[in-house]
């Protein structure tokens, strides 16, 4: 991390002072700051350095970072914050995968959530930061000859496979890589009746696309598939950061079945996708990526970076609703019935709230009684206002019935204090609720999901239904939900009042219930900036559907192997481009009955196609600008691929016939 210096001191200058971890830079005008916990570092600074050079194609600046590259390989395998001398492999403190909070248990001995202490800290060996490592040293490697330092390259080539081996032989556990291995196995955590050795970390899916033996893919993928198999009915899939989540241990916004916990991300979803089409299982690439699309399609197309992973546990409820035909007084649409005195909606003329579905309707999982105005003489809403003509000061609802809690379904036009609800009960007693804009309601013109008042989120209304005017595109009613302090006395009355003030507020529905006020809980989890596991499914659709795969630098080489034959298409068309280098590849590809038929060009000179056939389906001919080709074949396990070479610049028309 790095930042303005701040005048101010902050936890950070207390807890991570010690390791040094907290540096200032140009004349102490900025810090950078290092989470002492984490380990993965060095090899991201590798795979930035790798991926900007193969963007760019800028062998001068990549060969000006080499030795920058070579030093954080040799403190990150040095340093005795981040080697294991015991497994010759990076370690951390015990924190869930590559995150950086710690179990509670590790917290304890240490100044801080994210810190780590060379005597108190129990260390062990986490997975996903060795194989990043590990292929980061490959990556070097390669960076290396291309800069003509062969032996260096070697050296660095052999140091990412030790570490891998070294991993295999200490975290592999024939179906997928334990969490966390630690260094002294008698230090015991409490995390409840979690099996911390079956729990499978978020980094296996991260660990498909770095190198590691294709067999133990195949395994960590079909340990996925187990997972879709036994997860909770209510999860929106297998994608977990980790699973099963832990029940003790990790709290606040990980709490089980959230974020880093047992939430469900697009990190997950992404990496698995395209180890999936890499690995010979490409119809469940695409049916990730298709669930992941309906998070989208759920989400006005917004895809969030962390869903829960489990649905909460709700009690039955039982509703009575009320009946408030006695009491309406003003129409939804806005011409009301002047004749009979009954008024419009705000006497706005089509700025009206008529498009409100009437009738029995579930709202946030309540049900409510909506008026319809046409079979209750242009009645539909209590409609209360300050003395004003057409409107009511105030309404008494005779209830004589006992509840735990109530649902108000209202609107208001105007902010501030609207009104208040007095309660009267059987025995006497009587107390009083405020109604205020931004708490208990709000506005019905271009209403907001979720609203506050001061620094708290209002916990008990919700925007429950959204719809459209001829004027306006957003209109909305809210559910309130008030728990009765007294659900043991029969309450006989309720009584809205207005207050004097400008607003107007408008009482649609109201629902008892026999339980505390519940309204459905977000899918939505806490979490990472969501575009972090966007750039997760875009490298899945790049590389894993469309194919595409810079092989050089540059895309001055270049694999293009469409899977599209796994999916319900018949014909695609495709377009990869790196602006910083100009480099590209297009195809388009289309299967029919007979055959399939692909039009390729690129600026790569060395270009190798790679073709998915369809499911019972067999190459029988190959031409490439059709000349007769000899064809060649791989398989990869039950997925057959035709590959061609091109080598020239130059549009090429493929053929294959079945």
């Amino acid at each position: 991390r790095c930042g303005n210096a701040n005048p101010n001191p902050t936890w950070r200058d207390y807890t991570f002072r010690e390791g040094d971890f907290i540096k200032a830079v140009g004349d102490g005008r900025y810090r950078m700051e290092r989470i002492p916990v984490e380990n993965d570092v060095e090899y991201l600074f590798l795979e930035g350095v790798y991926y900007t050079w193969k963007a760019s194609g800028d062998d001068a600046w990549m060969a000006s970072m080499l030795d920058h590259a070579i030093k954080a390989v040799k403190y990150a395998c040095s340093d005795e914050y981040r080697w294991s001398e015991k497994f010759k492999l990076l370690k951390r403190g015990f924190t869930i995968d590559t995150w950086d909070f710690l179990h509670h248990d590790d917290g304890e001995f240490t100044k801080g959530d994210n810190c780590v202490d060379l005597e108190k800290t129990t260390f062990g060996v986490m997975h996903g930061d060795n194989t990043g490592l590990a292929v980061g040293c490959e990556y070097l490697a390669e960076m290396l000859r291309v800069a003509g330092r062969d032996s260096e390259a070697e050296t660095y080539d052999t140091l990412g496979k030790d570490i891998r081996q070294r991993l295999y032989d200490v975290a592999w556990n024939g179906e997928f890589f334990t969490h966390h291995v630690s260094e002294d196995p008698s230090f015991k955590r409490d995390s409840g009746s979690t099996n911390m050795e079956r729990q499978v970390s978020l980094s296996n899916a991260y660990d498909l696309n770095r190198n590691i033996d294709h067999d133990k893919c195949v395994e960590i993928i079909k340990t996925y598939q187990r997972i879709r198999e036994e997860m909770p009915d209510s999860s929106p899939g297998e994608f977990y950061q980790i699973y099963p989540p832990f029940e003790k241990g990790f709290g606040g916004h990980n709490g089980k079945w959230h974020y880093m916990n047992g939430g469900v991300g697009t990190i997950v979803a992404g990496e698995l996708a395209h180890g999936a089409f890499e690995h010979g299982f490409e119809s469940y690439g695409f049916d990730i990526l298709k669930r992941v699309k309906g998070w989208g399609d759920k989400y006005n197309s917004f895809i969030p970076v962390a869903l829960r992973g489990c649905a909460p546990d709700n009690p039955s409820r039982s509703f009575e609703k009320l009946d408030l035909v006695p009491y309406v007084n003003v129409d939804t649409h806005g011409s009301g019935d002047p004749d009979n005195g009954i008024k419009g909606w705000t006497d706005e003329g089509d700025n009206d709230f008529h498009m409100i579905p009437t009738g029995e309707q579930e709202l946030l999982d309540i049900p409510f009684d909506i008026i319809d105005p046409a079979a209750n003489n242009r009645k539909a809403v209590i409609g209360l206002a300050y003395r004003q003509e057409g409107y009511a000061d105030s309404v008494d609802i005779a209830v004589n019935k006992k509840a735990k809690s109530l649902y108000v379904l209202h609107t208001c036009a105007g902010g501030g204090l609207v009104g208040h609800m007095h309660v009267q009960y059987a025995d006497g007693s009587d107390l009083t609720q405020y109604i205020n804009a931004g708490n208990e309601i709000n506005s019905w013109f271009l209403p907001a999901h979720e609203w506050h008042s001061g620094k708290k989120w209002a916990p008990n209304a919700r925007l429950a239904w959204q719809g459209a005017n001829k004027v306006f595109d957003s209109l909305g009613v809210y559910a309130w939900g008030w728990n009765n302090p007294n659900p043991n006395k029969e309450i006989t009355s309720i009584s809205f009042v207005k207050e004097a003030t400008p607003a107007k507020w408008f009482i649609f529905s109201i629902t008892m219930s026999d339980q505390a006020v519940l309204f459905p809980s977000s899918d939505i989890s806490y979490g990472i900036p969501d575009c972090w596991g966007a750039g997760a499914v875009v490298y899945a659709a790049i590389e894993g559907v469309a194919g595409v795969k810079d092989t050089g630098r540059g895309m001055d080489k270049v694999t293009i192997a469409p899977r599209w034959a796994a999916s319900d298409s018949k014909e695609a068309k495709v377009t990869v481009k790196l602006p910083s280098s100009r480099g590209y590849a297009h195809y388009t590809w289309k299967e029919t009955d007979s055959g399939v038929a692909m039009q390729v060009t690129a600026n790569a000179a060395d270009k190798i196609c790679s073709l998915l056939m369809p499911d019972g389906k067999t190459a029988s001919a190959l031409t490439v600008n059709g000349e007769s080709q000899t064809i060649s074949t791989q398989n990869i396990e039950c997925s057959q691929y035709v590959n061609v070479h091109l080598p020239q610049v130059g549009v090429y028309d493929i053929a294959i016939s079945f």
